[in-house]
């Protein structure tokens, strides 16, 4: 299996199922991930996933054996790390191991979401004394964006492992466990993502407000002069960074407009949740990649094929079935041209042509 597959297919599984982008092996060219293997801290990563990560930056691929190993290592590094948070955080409010009172075992999980919110934040590492708890708990929603929200849900999580575990374990004792407990904050770090994602979808409508002429843009201008979601983001990502991380069209120089879909999926926008990874807003492009990919089952199709099928196939903001204009039709058509007659599905231009198909995703 090629290197781009390797790194598409891993990138495609874990944004589908959990929501993560894993650093150095978004599918976004050699300059972002060049740092996969710096990004796995080596005295915790296995020699044979290091080896299996560096046959993929030097493009010499592997079978797809090797791809679910590499997939089934990094979640299973992804939730030891997220269980070591675990520990940190019930040490700090002095979880003990044996059963308990459900409340201890609920401030037990608020303040893992705390270490999990904080993530990436050097003061973490100064959070060791129970009264530094209840200082952060007792602020927390004044801290972090919904907390009430969000530690309803953590708490819900915990109680649902419970009751799924005492529907296999009848006759076992009903109080909470230490052990469930952590594996608690397992289901939350694979849920996360779906958890937020109204924060993701508020934070496109908003944007949208701002659209340009149904471009799937907002003026430069614009997004720095509106203050878009209160408490959620101060939008003051500049322009450099904006560039650098292909969110901003500077098409007109003296108009620069933001791409909304790049910049929703911008880091900026993510959890950072461990050395390995990051939570982010879901993709729409890469489900709607998905639907065209099932439909077609080949790395190619006609100009024709494709503009039934994507005439046909909706979307948050698209409905369907609608006309595709003449001109998209033409643009289809001459990427086909110079393809030998298909249009490659995962190639550039294909990639443009579906953004002026779907502008918002």
């Amino acid at each position: 299996v090629s290197t781009a597959v390797v790194r598409y297919a891993l990138h495609r599984y874990f944004q589908q199922t959990h929501g993560w982008s894993i650093k150095g092996l978004e599918p976004a060219g050699d300059r972002r991930n060049a740092s996969a293997a710096a990004a796995l801290p080596a005295e915790r990563v296995p020699a044979q996933l290091l080896s299996l990560v560096q046959s993929v930056l030097k493009g010499r691929g592997f079978g797809l054996s090797d791809m679910a190993v590499l997939a089934a290592t990094y979640e299973d590094l992804i939730l030891n790390d997220s269980r070591q948070r675990a520990l940190d955080a019930f040490g700090v409010v002095r979880l003990q191991g044996g059963p308990g009172e459900a409340a201890a075992h609920d401030r037990a999980i608020d303040m893992f979401m705390v270490f999990f919110l904080m993530s990436g934040d050097a003061d973490i590492e100064l959070i060791t004394r129970t009264s530094q708890a209840d200082e952060i708990l007792g602020n927390a929603s004044e801290i972090f964006f919904s907390w009430e929200d969000t530690s309803m849900w953590a708490r819900d999580v915990r109680a649902a492992v419970a009751a799924r575990e005492s529907e296999v374990h009848p006759f076992m004792p009903k109080s909470p466990s230490f052990e469930l407990t952590l594996q608690a904050t397992d289901e939350i770090t694979k849920e996360y993502a779906r958890f937020t994602k109204h924060e993701c979808d508020t934070l496109k409508e908003s944007l949208m407000s701002l659209e340009w002429r149904g471009s799937g843009r907002v003026r430069l201008s614009e997004f720095y002069r509106n203050s878009l979601y209160d408490g959620y983001s101060s939008f003051t990502e500049s322009p450099g960074y904006l560039k650098h991380s292909g969110s901003l069209d500077e098409s007109d120089p003296s108009d620069p407009l933001l791409v909304i879909p790049n910049y929703l999926y911008g880091r900026s926008n993510c959890v950072v949740s461990s050395n390995f990874h990051a939570i982010c807003c879901n993709n729409e492009c890469d489900g709607l990649l998905g639907h065209i990919e099932r439909v077609v089952q080949a790395p190619a199709a006609s100009a024709e094929r494709l503009a039934r099928v994507v005439a046909g196939l909706p979307s948050d903001t698209v409905e369907a079935p609608r006309n595709l204009s003449a001109l998209m039709l033409q643009r289809l058509g001459e990427i086909a041209a110079t393809n030998g007659g298909q249009v490659p599905l995962h190639g550039r231009l294909f990639a443009q042509w579906m953004h002026h198909a779907f502008p918002r995703e």
